[in-house]
């Protein structure tokens, strides 16, 4: 009978333990906070929009749809691995803030930037940039008018890539012009200096 009793008392003892064990578990099944594994492809959209916001300040655009993405991207990292279900939620959210910001921003953004490229250009064509650095010329002109047929095509973000692009390359034959041109400039000046000191000679002789 002693036996009998001892082993009911055990298999309850074992009973409540394996309930006190689940019942955590449950719990956080029921709140949604271990529901799912933790949203990293969530995360990983969200933070890639984002970067390429804060890369090409394109929340100057739409500061209210950024706003609302910041918000929404710090609540999702908040919860993140805590509760899944909300850092989902929250990361979806932020995606679709910051997808409207660049739909935004990218078309604004291109249009400042290929008139900023226009400028250097045009700069660089006063310089006669196509003939001292030719080469390096074609090159930066046809990236830029890469950039002008990817933005005439609506596609924003490659005509951005493009342009920015074509910009370095354009500062770059606008700089290596200018010096070419001081130093023929200098060449010229030296060249006029030695005539002059020849001139002065055959002066003093009395040729």
């Amino acid at each position: 009978m002693k036996k009998y009793s001892f082993l009911c008392i055990a298999l309850i003892l074992c009973g409540l333990m394996i309930s006190c064990a689940s019942s955590p578990e449950k719990k956080d099944l029921k709140d949604g906070k271990k529901a799912s594994t933790p949203p990293s492809e969530e995360y990983a959209e969200a933070k890639l929009l984002r970067e390429k916001i804060r890369n090409h300040n394109l929340d100057q655009y739409a500061p209210e749809e950024y706003k609302n993405g910041e918000k929404e991207y710090a609540e999702g990292e908040q919860y993140y691995t805590k509760n899944n279900s909300k850092s989902k939620k929250a990361f979806e959210e932020a995606t679709r803030f910051f997808d409207a910001v660049i739909k935004k921003g990218y078309p604004a953004y291109a249009k400042g930037l290929g008139n900023e490229v226009a400028a250097i250009k045009k700069e660089a064509d006063e310089n006669k940039a196509s003939v001292a650095m030719k080469q390096e010329y074609a090159e930066a002109l046809e990236t830029y008018e890469q950039g002008l047929r990817e933005q005439e095509a609506g596609n924003h973000e490659k005509a951005v890539s493009l342009l920015e692009k074509a910009k370095s390359l354009f500062e770059e034959v606008r700089k290596q012009t200018l010096v070419k041109k001081q130093r023929a400039e200098q060449s010229i000046e030296r060249s006029k200096s030695e005539l002059q000191q020849v001139e002065q000679k055959v002066e003093a002789a009395g040729l």
